[in-house]
């Protein structure tokens, strides 16, 4: 017990100086200290990458990357099925300087510096939000990045789409948006997914210009809902038709237990809280609320499909849910933000609610990844070691 309170401490030291230096870092690069500031940023980055490029046995697909890895190394076909060409380049690169190191901290760089880049993009150059987006970001969503690597890869670029989506809908938008899940789908073919939630997108630009639209994206959003419901009624009418390849496996005790994660379910209070604040008659519409507010409620869609796909203490497909997670910590981080405009008692029970969710979604996701307790490859046999 004593060496998991150690390491979730680690974690969280690690989480908390990324986000200031990326905090620091983000506001001298403003005020045209470039250099210094990009050193700073590239730190905030690095540090949890590193981290995870010099972990030892952490992550629940820990031993099947590093056996992918052995098997190239040693002129074998590196897994059993094909692996997607953009994640399989990755392992093929390390393998080939020899250095499982490189492998590990590749992945999570660039998880870490995509999901950078949406959150400023989502952010309109709020360097406070932006930072405090990221520091959340690390704290739910890191540690599926030490388990679930190419999902995780592929929903950072995923959120660069999404970014570019809400922060305006035009032709440029939506194009750059097919090329990224396209690029995503090359790291994990879960990102084709993602084709099913653009049009909440589009909705979202239309219906949250003005408070009497709320009903119509309500709409929207449950025919949405519906629509996941329907999804076992749906595989059994394709099932024998179209083939889902290498996922059949996953859908063929579909429908047979309907059960949503209780992470899952944690997750929506945010989103239950935004529509709480805009449905509110007294309060003033806030527009960028309405907007992430509806566009994560797709987040309650994906996780229906989800419960539709997992059975019951088995939540291993929660996993797909990766993909649309990002926005609602959007939506926290906006929330955070406008906690500081309560009073009293409000303020207080809003900012402890906050801090237990995601302080509880930590220690859930740490232990979900099977990231405790945490150790490294300078711990193990040097065999391990960086260029080696």
């Amino acid at each position: 017990m004593f060496e998991i309170i150690i390491s979730i401490l680690i974690y969280f030291t690690i989480y908390v100086l990324s986000a200031l230096l990326l905090h620091f870092g983000l506001k001298t690069f403003t005020n045209k200290k470039k250099i210094l500031g990009g050193l700073m940023i590239l730190l905030g980055v690095l540090l949890p990458s590193f981290m995870a490029g010099i972990r030892y046995d952490v992550g629940g697909d820990y031993a099947s990357y590093l056996k992918m890895y052995n098997n190239v190394v040693n002129g074998r076909q590196m897994y059993f099925r094909s692996i997607e060409p953009l994640s399989a380049g990755i392992i093929n690169f390390s393998a080939h300087i020899q250095s499982s190191f490189t492998m590990f901290f590749i992945f999570n760089l660039i998880t870490n510096i995509c999901f950078v880049v949406a959150f400023k993009i989502l952010c309109k150059g709020d360097n406070n939000r932006t930072a405090q987006t990221y520091f959340i970001y690390l704290c739910i969503l890191y540690p599926a990045s030490l388990f679930v690597m190419r999902s995780s890869i592929s929903a950072s670029v995923l959120m660069i789409s999404f970014a570019l989506l809400m922060r305006k809908w035009n032709l440029k938008t939506v194009i750059a948006s097919i090329v990224l899940i396209l690029i995503a789908f090359m790291f994990h073919r879960t990102a084709a997914l993602a084709f099913l939630f653009l049009p909440i997108f589009y909705f979202s630009e239309k219906f949250t210009r003005k408070k009497n639209s709320s009903k119509k994206m309500l709409l929207i959003l449950a025919l949405y809902i519906i629509g996941m419901l329907m999804v076992p009624t749906i595989y059994k009418g394709l099932n024998g038709i179209v083939r889902f390849g290498d996922y059949d496996r996953y859908l063929t005790t579909i429908g047979e237990s309907f059960s949503i994660p209780l992470a899952n379910v944690l997750m929506f209070t945010p989103i239950i809280y935004a529509f709480a604040c805009i449905f509110k008659r007294k309060s003033e519409y806030d527009t960028q609320l309405a907007k992430l507010a509806y566009c994560s409620t797709s987040y309650i869609a994906i996780s229906v499909l989800v419960g539709w796909l997992t059975l019951v203490g088995v939540p291993a497909l929660s996993r797909l849910s990766i993909m649309l997670e990002p926005l609602v910590i959007c939506l926290m981080a906006y929330q955070v933000g406008t906690i500081k405009n309560l009073k009293g008692k409000s303020k207080m029970v809003a900012s402890i609610c906050m801090a237990m969710i995601i302080c509880m979604m930590l220690v859930r996701n740490l232990n979900w990844s099977i990231s405790l307790p945490y150790k490294t490859i300078f711990q193990q046999d040097i065999s391990y070691a960086p260029g080696h």
